[in-house]
């Protein structure tokens, strides 16, 4: 069963960043949200875990389970990344994915004493553009896209990860 969920607010802020894509989503676990992307239009969705249950199936023609691990992806052309809920250890394969991906499609939460993804991963988002930020109690939105210089100020999602030893609370998350 995979953490993540998309609340309504934030599958119409995704959208446009998903249809007519390939999406590689790393870490798709029970594939429920690379069926999601797929419903949103995706042109393909590779859904990348390094194992699946039995049970899990594909629903979509547009989605293909591939058992493998992230280095096993390096190499492909990969323009856009769906990780939601990413390991908490330095995951080399998967930092070096996201600095050749276009966008990167982020799903998780660092509120609240939660943590998931490392440090250099948020580090590294903070040098690009940020299209899309979305938070929510359970989960926070992000899409990044172009690099840009300098770094930008973090979210509050991307400060609690960066800064693990603090516990950051969703309710007091800066509102806009």
């Amino acid at each position: 069963m995979s953490h993540g969920r998309l609340n309504a607010q934030q599958r119409t802020a995704l959208q446009p960043y998903v249809q007519g894509k390939c999406i590689y989503d790393l870490g798709a676990g029970d594939l429920a949200l690379a069926h999601q992307l797929a419903s949103m239009d995706a042109e393909h969705v590779i859904a990348v875990d390094k194992e699946y249950p039995y049970w899990v199936r594909s629903r979509s023609s547009r989605v293909e389970k591939r058992q493998c691990r992230y280095e096993q992806v390096l190499g492909e052309s990969v323009s856009t990344l769906f990780i939601s809920w990413p390991a908490n250890w330095v995951d080399v394969p998967l930092l070096v994915l996201t600095v050749s991906a276009e966008t990167i499609i982020y799903l998780g939460n660092n509120l609240d004493g939660t943590a998931c993804g490392f440090k250099e991963f948020f580090e590294h988002l903070l040098f690009r553009e940020l299209l899309v930020h979305e938070p929510d109690h359970l989960n926070t939105l992000l899409v990044c896209g172009k690099y840009r210089t300098p770094a930008r100020e973090p979210t509050w999602e991307e400060r609690a990860a960066i800064h693990q030893e603090t516990i950051l609370k969703f309710a007091d998350y800066p509102r806009i």
